[in-house]
């Protein structure tokens, strides 16, 4: 009760002192009279309350060589056990004399690592929270797995950043279980896979260039989440982004190119969502929703020159937007198939090698807006499927020479 008092009266004290001020200044040597008595007193509960946690205050936090007012405070309220420690101190690799796995196993929460631009040889394990990672520059502070394991691996470990550093040659460029991650300006490239994202994680990705990986540039599943703003995922041998068994992946203003597999891909229970995003020129189709998944696209997405632009299987959803643009894709437009539903809004669908919209297998697809033109097959085809149309499709003119026609419809409508 003494301390809980204690800590109003300097609340009270503090306020009176500061009351018209507009500014405080937080980092000064204590030379006001608030100041002076948040010292007294922390000096007051040092003495007459050793026991605890006051065997671990810090007044310093920062390092500054001055205590400001909020760190007295922070002291104290340390001795009343009112709140931790606080820990923010820079660890410097190589300054330090540490390693970068030695200065993750001596990081506290809050602190962060800065790495010096270099290639570093190590396998890093992060098991710990509130960690930053930070380089000196995407291209030229390197984490090297040499091949043999995952260049980083973090586990049951929450709310960790890395920035401005690459991962290169491990087996998985970064592997998360149990955990969140933030990546800004970073590179996972020339891995055997590049993100793997399992059990519950998730990771937030801006700025992240993912490529040249031997395997999948992202695999995200079993209820994870991953995001991907302003990213490039391209050149990897395997898929571009993966999403199954629950998990979800979303990819805004993006580019997803000349992956081995499928641009974004949604499978056994995955969901994937894209806006603004580039989908093009994959071994695959541009996106492949099948096993009771579901796919949104918000808009201005573009899917060209893949092979098939959007496939969707196995009781599985799809919705297009106004302004995306599926063209010049090596198959099909849109095909759906084996109980499937694609939902084409506003949607341009052309100059695709087959037909703009394939429906089979007992598939539905709605068009609510739809301009479907100059692809080689149907404009729409339907073989076992059904069709509502909600408003007309303009399948272009004879006169302009874009014109599609409906295939087979009979048992259709």
């Amino acid at each position: 009760m003494a301390v809980c008092s204690i800590l109003t009266l300097i609340v009270f004290l503090n306020h009176a002192f500061n009351s018209g001020r507009t500014e405080m200044k937080r980092n000064v040597t204590p030379n006001s009279l608030s100041e002076l008595v948040v010292i007294f007193f922390l000096l007051f509960a040092v003495l007459f309350f050793p026991s605890g946690s006051s065997g671990y205050v810090q007044g310093d936090v920062d390092g500054d060589g001055k205590i400001s007012l909020t760190e007295a405070i922070h002291a104290l309220q340390v001795v009343s056990e009112a709140r931790s420690v606080l820990s923010s101190k820079t660890i410097n690799v190589p300054g330090d004399g540490l390693t970068i796995q030695q200065a993750i196993d001596a990081a506290s929460e809050g602190d962060t690592i800065n790495i010096a631009a270099g290639t570093y040889n190590e396998h890093l394990t992060i098991e710990k929270d509130n960690i930053t990672i930070q380089g000196a520059g995407r291209d030229i502070t390197v984490i090297n797995g040499n091949g043999t394991d995952r260049t980083i691996v973090l586990s049951n470990a929450r709310n960790i950043e890395v920035k401005d550093c690459s991962f290169r040659k491990g087996s998985y460029g970064i592997a998360l279980s149990y955990s969140s991650l933030k990546c800004t300006n970073v590179a996972i490239d020339n891995n055997s896979s590049g993100l793997r994202i399992r059990y519950n994680s998730y990771i937030y990705c801006q700025n992240t260039y993912i490529t040249n990986n031997s395997g999948a540039g992202v695999t995200v599943s079993y209820g994870s989440t991953g995001l991907f703003g302003y990213c490039e995922i391209k050149n990897n041998n395997g898929n571009g982004i993966t999403s199954n068994h629950s998990a979800s992946v979303a990819a805004w203003n993006s580019t997803i190119s000349n992956n081995g597999g499928t641009g974004i891909q949604a499978w056994m229970g995955g969901c994937m969502t894209s806006e603004l995003t580039e989908i093009k020129s994959n071994g695959g189709p541009g996106i492949d929703i099948t096993g009771n998944s579901s796919g949104a696209l918000y808009g201005n997405n573009s899917i060209t020159d893949n092979k098939g632009g959007i496939t969707i299987y196995h009781n599985s959803y799809c919705i297009t937007n106004a302004t995306d643009n599926i063209f010049q894709n090596q198959g099909p437009g849109i095909m759906a198939s084996n109980n499937s539903a694609a939902d084409i809004n506003g949607t341009t669908i052309n100059n695709n090698i087959g037909d703009g919209v394939l429906v089979q297998g007992e598939a539905t697809s709605s068009f609510n807006g739809a301009i479907i033109h100059s692809n080689g097959g149907y404009g729409v085809n339907c073989q076992g499927g059904k069709l509502y149309q909600n408003q007309p499709i303009d399948f272009g003119s004879d006169s302009a020479g874009t014109l599609n026609t409906l295939g087979d419809i009979n048992g259709c409508y």
